[in-house]
């Protein structure tokens, strides 16, 4: 074996030297950001037009305790084509400087590509048991200011610090200014098959499209959720069906980067022919250019794309009016509610219908406060009621809560009503408002694949032939009464609310005969049940036979706690405060 002579070391070093330079001298400076204010995000890029090792240098500042992480200065790569993270700060080796900041240095590979870089001032928020003093009293002093909300203060004090803070990378490449960068997400946007903006406050869009065939689609969402309800956050729902085909939900999303709020989704989504309806909401705040916390890693994504998997399907969907499709298909509209009020709608049905029940109310301690329901005016049965436990978060404050689901209607009439209390409706919110603040209320929209708008009508129910008698909506102090006559024997109905309480009736009603006096039937406590609300609020709700004749149905009231003047919670069903007899059928 030939030994190496000391000339062919040297030519040897001589040629990994001038390798290394020529690599060097190879590179410039693609990215420079720098001179970074608190609270900003900054975003620059630079096209590669060759697969290379790039070199990052950057100053920032990261600490790590147990399972505590705190940013200041966070810094990332994305694939500006696949929207995917290819290098974070904390991925970087690190070197401490003075004042708890770090120097961070870093050689990563990228292929040939478009990228996006993006530095973010903001400070994680949210520690668990977290020792502010760890940091030293430069960093407490800022964090206990923060905490205090005092943003001078911490401002003044982290000025100077955040004046450090910059990413410099280097490589063989193009650079591209924040403008050249906003225009290719622009154009990304805009090739998009569909592309919401969460990018506005109290946003609450819907964009239609019908799939004249079975067509794969590409979804991609980022938003606001956490374990306790949704706050900007997206969904993809079938029309004619009522459900939500997709949903970008916190237990099936994952961590889009920045504060733990942020989640994301990626999904691809194989739907039948129908149509659809693509909707994204927003609270009011935290999204583009009014991040509270830290951004997520894509936040000029923050919203909903979908786009066709396979770019030939283009001719087999087309966009259309989902709202447009909402208000020809309408049954009921009773939404926009205000505080103290009672609102009701009669409608009936010509056949049997699928309706979607779209209620939005509010719902504390697990009860409702704003809520819906709907009778059967026949026999004043509830057929459907909004019940706290079938409702979801609304978005805005936790108490904002939504019924959204498909219920089978029989042919036959129906009343729907909705109920507020005095405080946080719509408009006069005493908290965040829910994502659909036009929604508050109640609304139904038949789904039914066969819908003709002449299978449905506006039912009166004081033009209700089988109503005997009907003498409602009491106040306080009074005495109501109505005759009625029969020509046979009659089973009728009879539905009375009222007040009782200790075995005794305040507010109650009877039914007298008019040939001879005699009171043929009255509403005792005994025989009445809870009406919801305050336990003195008392129902009735049976029948009995009647004879031919004349009869004359009264109601009485005392001096408290009747129709629009309630001491207490109201019943269920507070418009029939009162009492109605009708024929059953």
């Amino acid at each position: 074996m030939t030994k190496p002579t000391i000339f062919s070391t040297i030519s040897l070093l001589l040629f990994v030297l001038s390798f290394n330079l020529i690599s060097l001298f190879g590179q410039k400076s693609l990215i420079e950001i720098d001179d970074i204010y608190p609270e900003d995000v900054r975003m620059e890029g630079f096209v590669l037009n060759s697969d290379q090792d790039i070199v990052i240098d950057a100053v920032g500042f990261y600490y790590r305790d147990g399972g505590n992480r705190v940013l200041l200065g966070n810094s990332w790569i994305l694939d500006a084509d696949t929207r995917e993270v290819v290098w974070d700060l904390s991925e970087a080796d690190s070197k401490r400087r003075s004042r708890g900041l770090l120097e961070f240095s870093d050689d990563v590979s990228l292929p040939k590509g478009v990228y996006e870089v993006y530095y973010a001032s903001y400070p994680l928020r949210s520690f668990s048991d977290f020792n502010i003093d760890d940091l030293g009293e430069f960093l407490s002093s800022f964090f206990k200011g923060w905490f205090r909300g005092d943003r001078d203060h911490y401002k003044k004090e982290m000025w100077d610090l955040y004046r450090e803070f910059k990413i410099v990378i280097k490589g063989d490449g193009e650079t591209l200014s924040r403008e050249d960068v906003y225009t290719l997400q622009e154009k990304q946007k805009d090739d998009a098959f569909i592309w919401i903006s969460g990018d506005k406050k109290n946003l609450y869009k819907s964009v239609g499209f019908i799939a004249n065939r079975t067509v794969e689609l590409e979804v991609y969402a980022i938003g606001e959720l956490t374990r306790n309800g949704n706050h900007d956050y997206g969904w993809i729902q079938n029309l004619l069906t009522g459900e939500r085909v997709w949903e970008l939900s916190y237990r099936k999303s994952k961590e889009a980067g920045g504060a733990r709020k942020n989640r994301m989704k990626r999904s691809t989504l194989t739907l039948p022919k129908g149509k659809y309806s693509v909707v994204y909401s927003t609270d009011d705040s935290h999204m583009p250019r009014r991040w509270n916390s830290q951004p997520p890693y894509d936040p000029e994504f923050w919203g909903i794309r979908v786009d066709l998997k396979n770019r030939k399907d283009r001719k087999n969907v087309e966009m259309f009016d989902s709202e447009k499709f909402f208000k020809e298909r309408t049954v009921v509209n009773l939404t926009k509610v205000r505080n103290s009020e009672v609102v009701s709608y009669g409608f009936k049905l010509k056949k049997d219908m699928d309706l979607n029940i779209y209620c939005v109310g509010e719902g504390v301690n697990r009860e409702m406060a704003d809520y819906g329901w709907i009778i059967d005016a026949s026999d004043r049965g509830r057929v459907w009621e909004m019940r706290y436990r079938d409702t979801e978060h609304a978005g805005g404050a936790e108490k904002n809560r939504v019924f959204d689901d498909v219920v089978r209607f029989k042919k036959g009439n129906y009343i729907a009503y909705y109920l507020t209390d005095g405080s946080h409706s719509y408009r006069m919110w005493n908290s965040s408002p829910p994502s659909d603040q036009k929604a508050w209320g109640l609304r139904l929209i038949s789904i039914d694949s066969k819908f003709d708008a002449n299978d449905v009508e506006e039912y009166e129910e004081e033009e209700d032939e089988n109503i005997l008698a009907s003498v409602i909506n009491v106040g306080n102090n009074d005495m109501i009464s109505a005759r009625f006559k029969l020509n046979e024997r009659k089973r009728v109905r009879i539905y009375a609310i009222g007040e009782g309480s200790r075995g005794q009736m305040y507010d109650y009603g009877w039914i007298e005969d008019l040939h001879s006096g005699k009171t043929i039937w009255e509403m005792s406590y005994r025989i009445t049940e809870h009406a919801g609300g305050a336990k003195k609020n008392r129902m009735f709700d049976g029948t009995i036979i009647l004879e031919p004749g004349e009869y004359e149905v009264r109601y009485e009231t005392d001096g408290s706690h009747s129709f629009n003047d309630w001491n207490a919670s109201q019943p269920y069903d507070p418009f029939n405060w009162g009492i109605t007899v009708r024929v059953v059928e």
